[in-house]
């Protein structure tokens, strides 16, 4: 999982319809939740493509696996620079906690070149 500590899929990835109103969405990744003061970290070795801010999102980490990227976001305070490499596992920032519901979730993506995969089928639990 791209979290420490206890963790959950509450979002999936692809067309989600919401439950109480008749909307679908569109979802590009998985929505994780997680501990307070979690970090999340790196799925698998790779390279600091790009730290960026996104609205909704607070700090976003990409990593570069060859052909494959990997988006993290949700992040509070992040440990990385770019052009940093990183090993499966490493810490790349802490996660976002909701000071309202006390919540922290994460989004997660994995990209082939420009093609979005389903994330959940990669990642172990």
């Amino acid at each position: 999982m791209p979290v420490t500590g206890a963790a959950s899929i509450v979002s999936s990835f692809g067309v989600q319809k919401h439950s109480e109103w008749n909307v679908s969405t569109n979802n590009s990744g998985i929505d994780i939740q997680a501990q307070q003061n979690s970090d999340i970290r790196s799925i698998f070795e790779g390279e600091v493509s790009r730290i960026i801010a996104f609205p909704g999102y607070n700090n976003c980490v990409i990593l570069r696996h060859g052909e494959y990227y990997t988006f993290y976001a949700n992040i509070i305070n992040v440990y990385v620079k770019k052009g940093q490499m990183v090993k499966t596992g490493e810490a790349l920032g802490k996660i976002y906690t909701d000071s309202d519901t006390g919540i922290a979730t994460m989004h997660f993506q994995l990209w082939k070149k420009t093609t979005k995969l389903d994330p959940g089928p990669w990642l172990s639990r």
